[in-house]
């Protein structure tokens, strides 16, 4: 899979907006056996006062290469008040998607610097917040029986997004964006060496080499506001509902605990220009023994050991969203909002049953060999 981020930002309605987005392609999303694109809007964090409702996006195809083409698995949600109970919809046309028809999206598509008529128009919200916000949102493209090609699709494209109860609520905004030249297809991944990490008892004995290592503090920053996710907490073991990501470290017992544990070393040995935060199965082989429990003498030993490998390469290959081998930050946030259900997470591999799994996955990853204390610079 590659991806490509990049931010739509010239300003044409009354307020200023930046929507981020992102185009995910090369890989089957929706298990069709064929390739799909994915496109993930968001209104960026600079510009949400909190009452910004994207009402919908339209967009061009290059040279209107409409034919066939679907929006699917189209999901909305919002950091802020209710979700939007509208129902998603789009239209497609190759150069018919207006507000003036003859393929209305349900939207405002005109006033100056529009580039209309658009090739696809997909609503996400209704007009008036009464009803609910969309600040984020995702889709794909798909085609029945066909690998979609993100380059020759989507290079050179004009988008609209429009949005409306935005700076308190009491403007609107018309974002356009053009998306350039795409990178292509990434085969085959460089190698990426030895794995290296530490754990999470390394991370919170070691504030300063942290703070030096993620720029964020085990005291002063919170779990939630790192991985954008709305934590549970218990009271039997003790776990606050916003634990700071020392408190994080700090959790004891498995489930909620062992995830915050584990992915908040996770996510510092990603950060970390000091550590090797890869999939190694070599290194994995004596990280998968103390996590599961394995016993050496076992006469299963060499098969329990081979499979527990294979079960965290598994979770770790579905984590690894460009398939570089590399763990990076972002992925393990994705992971955490994937198993915690945020419907802006980039994935759907996983429910809330599987918080012990994934957690183990990142505790064996954290296992691998160790940097030392003197070799974080």
């Amino acid at each position: 899979m590659t991806t490509y981020s990049t931010t739509f930002g010239e300003q044409l309605g009354s307020t200023d907006e930046k929507i981020n987005a992102t185009f995910q392609y090369c890989q089957d999303f929706n298990g069709d056996g064929y390739k799909d694109i994915k496109v993930s809007l968001s209104i960026d964090p600079g510009s949400n006062s909190g009452t910004e409702d994207m009402i919908g996006v339209a967009f061009d195809i290059q040279n209107d290469a409409v034919s066939g083409l679907q929006i699917v698995n189209i999901q909305r949600s919002t950091a802020n008040g209710t979700l939007s109970t509208y129902t998603p919809a789009y239209v497609i046309g190759a150069n018919q998607v207006s507000d003036g028809g003859p393929l209305d999206p349900g939207f405002i598509t005109t006033g100056g610097g529009s580039d209309e008529p658009y090739d696809v128009g997909i609503k996400f919200s209704a007009q008036g917040s009464g009803e609910g916000i969309v600040q984020a949102a995702s889709f794909l493209i798909t085609k029945a029986d066909t690998d979609l090609d993100a380059e020759l699709l989507l290079e050179n494209t004009d988008w609209w997004v429009r949005l409306q109860s935005t700076d308190g609520g009491e403007e609107s905004a018309k974002t356009a964006g053009y998306l350039l030249d795409l990178p292509p297809c990434e085969d085959e991944p460089p190698p990426n060496g030895d794995g290296l990490a530490q754990t999470p008892g390394f991370w919170k004995n070691h504030p300063d080499i942290f703070l030096q290592e993620t720029g964020k503090s085990l005291s002063g920053d919170y779990y939630e506001q790192v991985f954008g996710v709305d934590v549970k907490g218990s009271t039997r073991p003790l776990l606050s509902g916003n634990p700071t990501l020392g408190e994080a470290l700090a959790a004891q017992g498995g489930g909620e605990a062992a995830l915050l544990r584990s992915t908040t070393a996770g996510w510092a040995n990603a950060m970390s220009d000091d550590t090797n935060y890869v999939i190694d199965t070599d290194a994995l082989e004596d990280a998968v023994v103390g996590v599961y429990g394995l016993d050496p003498n076992s006469a299963t030993f060499v098969t329990d050991r081979d499979a527990a490998v294979d079960r965290v390469v598994g979770i770790m290959e579905k984590v690894d969203l460009n398939d570089d081998g590399r763990i990076a930050a972002n992925e393990v946030i994705n992971a955490v909002q994937d198993v915690y259900g945020v419907s802006s997470a980039m994935t759907d591999f996983w429910a809330w049953t599987d918080v012990g799994a994934v957690a183990s996955a990142f505790d064996a990853m954290n296992n691998m060999p160790h940097v030392d204390v003197s070799g974080f610079s």
